[in-house]
Parts: structure tokens; C-alpha cells; sequence
């Protein structure tokens, strides 16, 4: 949700200026300096691509150039290679202003991807001229199942799923990057029809696409649970059974042990057994956050983490402030000693509790429910979820000298507690249902239970 508020904030602000342009030595340069910090930092950055493959292929970007070229332009060939890494961690990140002055003009309509079959559909649209929650076929004569594919080449991601997480939560850049128009012929299929419709629509400006998009009622409800600036709220249901935390980012420590705190004081005062926590649209953050919940509802001792492994290099330490005083491989093996112990049996919340999940939860909101899931903590429901129980992270980020894109680099590899290397997967619902149906599944259960 907090995705479409960030992209119409974005078209809403003034795009002025114009792309600027680098030489090809400077874009020579880039190049080597994007692939010799890669190399330099990430654990091992050939895991799902060879040395010969990435070589050969940065080889042929550098024969390719000509003498000016735009970051727009670099980015697009870049990403592709940087994906094929295979690590969600590591990417570039698509320079969106850029995209935008040159679009220009947008198409009205908001589109959207389902994660589950890749299929796009309608959030929004200016006038509501494509009844949201439409299916759209194709756009200018490419079918949308076309479009889908080609976006897929510029993001990174373990799994399928999340990679068409990603072209989601990026959609309006990569649209406008590859398919941006003055004129859109658009066919789709509105809901629970089997008719396929067309129209033809005119690209609009950032004010009239920001001020006169329709959204369905449901996305307005979602808008209105998730897309506040708060990282983590909660509310009471209306039959009084369960209180309903959204957890939406893993950020502030200090600011979770006021909220936790306070939540459960105020659950134990009304007499409230049912706690429903929502990490559906939690991307991550610092895992240090989903601990101190933790240790209000775990019924043993967790951990987030197993093993970890750590490639420091003095590249790693320059970027890092030096945060490791020494180069070198470092592996730290599970320990059971250094899991976190829960508040005392008195101080912990005695009700029961159900963890939502969906494809989009990621990185330390998805370490948060794997050890959710290993202490015993509830019950989880929803999709599975978008970070894999084996996977590289603790991102790096570093700016490219001289078209100034910024690159996402992992620096460490994680094993979740008791995950295996040969068979590794994202965090798997006890009862499993699409996102849209997780809250609903739960509340339903919740009131089967007390009949």
C-alpha cells in the first residue's frame, strides 16, 4: 500500500531538469568500478551465474557504447546482468526521476501484478476509464503476458513470485522505462466478464494522474489499515475477539518496545485472547525490531538466525565505516546459547496468536516469521513468504562515480535456524490462502474455536 502512496508522491513532485548524460569513458569506468565492488563484496557473486557468463556479457556492454549515453540508458543495460546474480538483495536500483522526465507523460492507468500468475490488472485509473480490478490483455498491441516477461529481466529474486513482487512494487518506473507512449490502446476484461473490451486513452500529467485516480473499494480499506507512516499500529475487532497488529516495517527498536509494551498492556486490560499480527506488506528492515515482539509471545527461548557467513574484504570495511576491524572469512555456526529468552511466563502475552504472511514479506519481516514458526509462537496463515530460508543479505549500498546510480549489494549469507541447503524455501503457512483472504481466514478460525 505505502507503494502507491511513494510512487504518486513522486509524480506529484516537480520533475524538473532534464536527464543528464556521461561520456563513454565514464561509463567505462562505471562499469568496471560496478563489477569490480561486486566482486569485492558480495559472498559469491557466481553462485547462480559464471564468471564466463557475467565477463562476457559486461564485455559486450562495454563494445556496445557509444559516445554519450544517459544513467537511463546504463541502468538498462546494467540491471539485466546485476539480476541474473539471482540474489533479491543485490540490484540496481532503477533511477525513477530519470524515467519519469522523460516519460514525461503517464498512462492513466495504475497497473498491477499478480505475484501468484503474473497476470496484470487494473488498481486504479483516471475516471475510473478502466474499471479497476480488469484484467488488462495488452497495452499498444503487446500483450500483457509480453510486457511481464521483459520487466521480469531487470529485477533480482530467489523466486518467481518475488521477482513479480518486485516488478509490482516498481511498476510504474519500469512501465514507463520500456512502454512509455503519447497514446495508449488498452484491451482488457473487466471482472466476472468474459468480454474483452478496448479503449484508447491520451498520456496525462503527473497532477491529473495523481489527483483523479479511482480506486476499488478495497484498495481504499488497505490504504486505510497499512498506508499510514506508522511501521507498526493495532486495533480491536469489532466483536471484541482479536486485536489486529499491523506490522508493516521492521524499524525503531525503541519505538517497538513503547508500542509492544503498550499493546499488551492494554490486550491483557480489556481481556482480548487473540492477537493477529500482519507482516503481509512488511519488506524488512532490522531484525533486531521483530525480537523484541518476539519475546512478548515466544514460549521458549529463538533465534532469527542460525549460521552465518561473512566475506570481508577491505572494500567491505571502507564501506561499512570499518565496522570490521579485520579482513578475512568469518563463519559463525548455529549456537544455541545465543538465542534471545522470552519475557518471564508472567510478562508475555497468554492468548493465542496468528502470524499473517504473504509473498511479499521479506527479508527480517521473513526471519521474523520463520522464527515465529520454530519457537511455536502461533499460528501462521497466508501465502509463503517472499524471503527464503537460506539467503544473502545485510545490504551494502555504494553510488556509481559518474552516472551516480546506486547499487544494493549483500555482504553476508544466512542460515534460519534449522533451515537446510539442499532444500531451501520461504516460511510455509500452517493454513495457506492468498493474501487477500489471510485476515479473513483468521478471524473465521477464531470464531470456529469459540463456538
Amino acid at each position: 500500500m505505502k507503494q502507491l502512496f511513494l510512487t504518486l508522491l513522486i509524480l506529484s513532485c516537480s520533475l524538473w531538469g532534464k536527464a543528464q548524460n556521461i561520456s563513454k569513458s565514464q561509463a567505462t569506468a562505471d562499469i568496471d568500478t560496478l563489477l569490480y565492488m561486486l566482486s569485492e563484496v558480495h559472498p559469491n557473486l557466481y553462485s547462480n551465474i559464471s564468471i564466463c557468463s557475467l565477463n562476457s556479457q559486461i564485455a559486450d556492454i562495454k563494445s556496445e557504447l557509444q559516445d554519450s549515453i544517459s544513467t537511463l540508458e546504463l541502468y538498462g543495460k546494467l540491471a539485466p546482468v546485476v539480476a541474473q546474480i539471482g540474489d533479491a538483495h543485490t540490484s540496481i536500483v532503477l533511477p525513477y526521476r530519470d524515467v519519469m522526465i522523460k516519460a514525461g507523460k503517464y498512462i492513466p492507468v495504475f497497473p498491477t501484478i499478480d505475484n501468484n500468475t503474473g497476470r496484470m490488472y487494473v488498481k486504479a485509473s483516471v475516471g475510473n476509464a478502466v474499471p479497476y480490478d480488469s484484467e488488462i490483455l495488452s497495452i499498444n498491441g503487446m500483450s500483457a503476458a509480453d510486457m511481464v516477461s521483459k520487466m521480469r529481466t531487470y529485477v533480482s529474486g530467489e523466486r518467481e513470485f518475488y521477482r513479480l513482487t518486485i516488478i509490482d512494487n516498481n511498476i510504474m518506473g519500469l512501465f514507463h522505462m520500456l512502454f512509455a507512449s503519447s497514446e495508449y490502446d488498452i484491451s482488457y476484461r473487466e471482472p466476472n466478464s468474459k468480454q474483452n473490451k478496448s479503449i484508447t486513452l491520451q498520456a496525462v500529467d503527473a497532477e491529473k494522474l495523481n489527483s483523479e485516480l479511482v480506486l476499488s473499494p478495497k484498495m481504499l480499506k488497505l490504504m486505510e489499515e497499512h498506508g499510514g507512516n506508522a511501521p507498526y499500529s493495532f486495533r480491536i475487532s469489532d466483536d471484541k475477539r482479536a486485536a489486529i497488529m499491523n506490522f508493516d516495517a521492521c524499524l525503531d527498536v525503541k519505538g517497538m518496545e513503547q508500542f509492544a509494551d503498550s499493546m499488551f498492556a492494554k490486550l491483557h486490560k480489556d481481556g482480548i485472547k487473540n492477537l493477529i499480527i500482519d507482516v503481509s506488506f512488511n519488506g524488512g528492515g532490522n531484525s533486531n525490531v521483530g525480537d523484541v515482539l518476539l519475546k512478548h509471545i515466544a514460549p521458549k527461548p529463538f533465534a532469527q538466525y542460525g549460521t552465518t557467513y561473512v566475506r570481508v574484504t577491505p572494500v567491505t570495511q571502507s564501506l561499512t565505516g570499518n565496522r570490521y576491524q579485520t579482513a578475512g572469512i568469518f563463519f559463525y555456526p548455529e549456537d544455541a546459547s545465543s538465542r534471545h529468552e522470552p519475557h518471564p511466563v508472567s510478562q508475555r502475552f497468554d492468548g493465542n496468536v496468528y502470524l499473517l504472511t504473504s509473498h511479499t514479506t521479506f527479508s527480517s519481516a521473513s526471519s521474523f516469521a520463520w522464527a515465529f514458526q520454530e519457537a511455536g509462537c502461533g499460528t501462521i496463515i497466508g501465502e509463503e513468504t517472499g524471503g527464503m530460508s537460506v539467503h544473502y543479505g545485510d545490504v551494502i549500498t555504494f553510488t556509481l562515480p559518474h552516472s551516480s546510480l546506486s547499487v544494493n549489494v549483500s555482504h553476508k549469507r544466512f542460515w534460519l535456524p534449522g533451515a537446510d541447503e539442499n532444500n531451501i524455501h520461504g516460511v510455509i503457512p500452517h493454513i495457506v490462502c492468498p493474501q487477500q483472504d489471510a485476515l479473513q481466514t483468521a478471524l473465521k478460525y477464531i470464531e470456529a474455536k469459540n463456538e
